[in-house]
């Protein structure tokens, strides 16, 4: 019904037709208000959806962040463990490296002691194959001698006698 249909009367517009007209009026008007009420529940319902969507993402992303925190943690726990690991490592090798360069020192002054010794008894050799051979007569003869100077002179002349 539109405005010009209403039926007018001596004093006005007649009472019922207004009423007809105010109703269906307020029928388009509900109507419309419960589409956009209906499209306000789905769009409500979406957000929902939506939120609790986007809720789950975060807490899960929080378990992630979380579980990598510890992760980083224990990587640098392990970490630390493996460099006082390589310290005291460091330091084992350092002392025995240490200890064979003293060792190797040792051996390059005995192996330096061996060789004089060598050298000598290589010279000592040398100079016993250039001295001439003594015979066993030709060697009491030069005891005899030996004696014979180591003697006083009464002595002397008792063994000459």
């Amino acid at each position: 019904m539109k405005k010009e249909d209403l039926k007018s009367g001596l004093f006005g517009y007649k009472k019922a037709s207004v009423f007809r007209y105010i109703a269906e009026i307020e029928q388009e008007y509900s109507e419309k208000i419960n589409e956009k009420e209906i499209l306000a529940k789905k769009a409500e319902e979406q957000y929902l959806m939506q939120y609790a969507a986007l809720e789950k993402e975060l807490q899960e992303a929080q378990n992630q962040i979380e579980n990598m925190k510890q992760m980083l943690e224990m990587k640098e726990k392990e970490a630390e463990q493996e460099k006082r690991n390589a310290d005291i490592f460091r330091k084992k090798y350092d002392e025995k490296a240490k200890e064979a360069e003293q060792k190797q020192a040792k051996i390059e002054r005995i192996a330096s002691g061996m060789q004089d010794l060598l050298n000598e008894i290589t010279d000592r050799s040398a100079q016993i194959d250039l001295q001439p051979v003594k015979t066993g007569s030709e060697e009491n003869r030069d005891s005899k001698e030996e004696n014979n100077r180591n003697m006083s002179m009464f002595q002397r002349r008792a063994n000459q006698a």
